[in-house]
């Protein structure tokens, strides 16, 4: 004989696949131009939606480009300004694909240099005895 249930809790999902990851491949593609390899690409998934991110890098040019829900960076080890016109290039390729393809605007964006520097009149050694720490001023 059949019995009567009761119902607590029920779920359904829909799942659509895209036919490509537009802005994946739109940024892959205008990195191909700058020697890209997708074996240099890499997804974080971590905590929340705002942590995750996908990081794609051109390894021998010290560049990586990540971006994620709310935000893009742009990295280049090793800056110098002899290459600073074909790094340019490589961020703008990547901005510009991210940017046509996600719809999204810029609202606030900062730079960060950081320098090691060192003085050539005096010697590490004679510094340190000097100061425990450098400061510079602007």
């Amino acid at each position: 004989m059949s019995e009567l249930v009761k119902n607590f809790s029920a779920s359904a999902e829909y799942l659509a696949r895209f036919d490509r990851p537009r802005v994946i491949i739109s940024i892959v593609t205008a990195l191909l131009p700058f020697n890209f390899r997708l074996a240099n690409a890499e997804l974080v998934t971590t905590g929340t939606l705002a942590d995750n991110r996908v990081i794609l890098r051109i390894p021998e040019r010290g560049i990586s480009f990540q971006f994620g829900a709310e935000e893009y960076r742009f990295g280049k080890e090793g800056s110098s300004w002899a290459t600073m016109a074909k790094d340019s290039e490589v961020w703008h390729a990547a901005e510009g694909a991210l940017l046509m393809e996600s719809g999204a605007k810029v609202q606030s964006c900062e730079v960060t240099l950081m320098m090691h520097l060192q003085l050539l009149s005096r010697t590490r050694d004679s510094d340190r005895a000097r100061s425990p720490g450098f400061r510079m001023s602007s």
